[in-house]
């Protein structure tokens, strides 16, 4: 992915909402950017289609990819029941730079098997 405009390097304060995050920026002056959210995934999965979660990892520690059940439940819990309906789940790495994001290499994922909690 090319982005068309260059991304602002900045640290996350906090993250609110789910759609709202203020941030300091490298220059010092603290924004309130917009978050994307995928919204609910219950329904995706209608006969015939195949849906897939693909969770982007851009952090260079990361091997290996598991719900954050302690700091969100509630996602934990859907994702739970998107999969037993049939939604699947995959995590790669990525390499960011201030002009793309590439796709590196897929990650293993630690998930509940379908009908598990």
């Amino acid at each position: 992915m090319r982005f068309q405009t260059p991304l602002v390097p900045g640290r996350l304060i906090k993250r609110y909402k789910r759609f709202l995050a203020d941030v300091i920026l490298d220059d010092g002056r603290q924004v309130t950017a917009h978050c994307a959210n995928p919204g609910a995934m219950i329904g995706l999965k209608e006969p015939g289609h195949r849906a897939v979660l693909i969770y982007c990892v851009q952090h260079t520690g990361c091997a290996r990819f598991r719900l954050a059940e302690d700091l969100d439940p509630a996602y934990a819990e859907a994702c739970k029941r998107a999969l037993q309906r049939g939604v699947e789940m995959l995590c790669y790495s990525c390499a960011v730079s201030h002009e793309h994001i590439t796709l590196e290499r897929a990650l293993p994922l630690d998930l509940p098997a379908p009908g598990q909690g």
